[in-house]
C-alpha cells in the first residue's frame, strides 16, 4: 500500500492524501550487505568442525548439494545462514553440480546464485540424478519429504538429507513407501549451536 486517501460525501472536507508505511513497502534493503553476511556466516563455518561432520558422516565422498526451500537471502538473516552452509558445503565436499530449488527468489537473488555457478529452479528438484545427492531441507514442510520419498527410483538409490528429524517427521507421512524408506535411514546428529539450524539432523539412506 502506498499513497492513499479518504474523500467523505456532500458536503465533507475530503481528507488530503499522504503516505504511509506498510509491510508492503519496507525501506530498500541493498543484496550487497546480505551477501557479506553469507561470506562471513560461510568463513566461520569453514573455520569450525562445522562442515568437517558432514564430512566424517558422508565418509569424505563428493556428493551433489541440491538446496530446497532456504528462503530469500536478501531479506532475512537465517536464510543467509542456510545459504551460507549450501555455499561452504558446494564448496568442500560437492561435485561441482549444486542446484537451488525456491519459487521464491527474487531476480537479483538468481543472477547472484548463477554467478556462482548454481542451476536455480531447473528442472524438478524430485527428479533421479546419477550422482549421490545431499538434499538440505531445513525447516520445510513434511509434505516435501514425503514427496521426495515416495518417489519410485529413490527406492533404490543412496542420498541423504539435512533438515528435520525423519524420525518425527515420517508420522506425519501417508505413503508407504516413504514411511519405509524413512523407518531404515539412519540419522546422524550434526552439532551446532546455531539457531537457524535448530531441531536438525542428517539423514543418511543406503
Amino acid at each position: 500500500m502506498g499513497d492513499w486517501e479518504v474523500i467523505t460525501k456532500g458536503n465533507r472536507k475530503k481528507l488530503k492524501s499522504h503516505k504511509v508505511k506498510t509491510a508492503c513497502n519496507p525501506p530498500k534493503i541493498f543484496l550487497s550487505s546480505f551477501i557479506d553476511r553469507i561470506a562471513t556466516a560461510k568463513s566461520s563455518m569453514l573455520r569450525s568442525d562445522f562442515i568437517q561432520q558432514f564430512s566424517y558422516a558422508l565418509n569424505s565422498h563428493k556428493v551433489q548439494i541440491i538446496g530446497i526451500g532456504l528462503g530469500n537471502f536478501s531479506s532475512s538473516l537465517y536464510p543467509c545462514t542456510q545459504q551460507a552452509l549450501f555455499e561452504a558445503l558446494s564448496q568442500e565436499i560437492g561435485n561441482g553440480e549444486s542446484e537451488l530449488y525456491d519459487p521464491a527468489y527474487s531476480d537479483d537473488e538468481i543472477l547472484y546464485l548463477n554467478s556462482l555457478g548454481v542451476k536455480v529452479n531447473e528442472g524438478e528438484f524430485i527428479r533421479e540424478r546419477n550422482n549421490f545427492p545431499l538434499y538440505i531441507m531445513i525447516h520445510c514442510h513434511f509434505s516435501l519429504y514425503e514427496l521426495l520419498l515416495s518417489q519410485n527410483w529413490i527406492q533404490n538409490k543412496s542420498f541423504a538429507i539435512y533438515g528435520n528429524p525423519i524420525s518425527s517427521t515420517h508420522a506425519k507421512f501417508s505413503s508407504e513407501t516413504a514411511i519405509e524408506l524413512s523407518k531404515n535411514s539412519r540419522s546422524i546428529t550434526i552439532n551446532t549451536q546455531d539457531l537457524a539450524f535448530n531441531d536438525t539432523e542428517l539423514s543418511i539412506f543406503n
